[in-house]
């Protein structure tokens, strides 16, 4: 499993959001999201979507079992947290 990352479009100037697209959507990515922190599931919508906070500020949010995930960086350890969580993707895609 592969992922692309491009920085998110949105109306906030300064925001640190990107979005990562997987080439399939697997719920296995759960179990790395967990390693992260709780993943909160909303399952009131018709696509169920969850979110995961981190200790580090770093927020993820998605659909469940949709290939794209939003992550939005603190703006003060931006490069940091992003190559943190990229080299974390790596490691449980290997």
């Amino acid at each position: 499993m592969e992922f692309q990352c491009e920085k998110a479009k949105n109306c906030f100037e300064n925001a640190q959001t990107y979005e990562y697209k997987f080439q399939y959507a697997s719920k296995d990515i759960i179990d790395l999201y967990e390693t992260f922190g709780e993943v909160i599931v909303n399952s009131t919508f018709r696509h169920p979507v969850f979110k995961v906070e981190m200790r580090s500020g770093t927020v993820l949010k998605g659909v469940l079992a949709d290939d794209i995930v939003r992550v939005s960086f603190p703006d003060e350890r931006l490069n940091e947290e992003k190559s943190a969580f990229e080299k974390a993707l790596i490691d449980y895609i290997k």
